[in-house]
């Protein structure tokens, strides 16, 4: 009856165990995708932020914004990493 116990004991154990680090697990994922989340939010951010203005640059005068150095250009090298 006694190592029967401890049997028991010993399986309690290793479900809690394995509960735990699937709860482990979760969390990180959960953490993980709200960083992917967040890199997303701010890349679309500066996306937003380098397209208004030279969008409106280049209605206003084509050739000037085309040719113009404002720092436009720079917009294609911002990445989120």
């Amino acid at each position: 009856i006694e190592r029967e116990r401890e049997r028991e004991r010993r399986r309690e154990r290793e479900r809690e165990r394995r509960r735990d680090e699937r709860e482990r697990e979760r969390e990180s994922e959960e953490r993980r995708l709200s960083v992917e989340l967040s890199r997303a939010r701010l890349s679309l951010a500066l996306a937003r932020l380098c397209i208004s203005p030279l969008s409106l640059s280049l209605s206003l005068s084509p050739l000037s914004a085309l040719s113009s150095d404002r720092g436009d250009a720079g917009c294609s090298k911002l990445t989120v990493k």
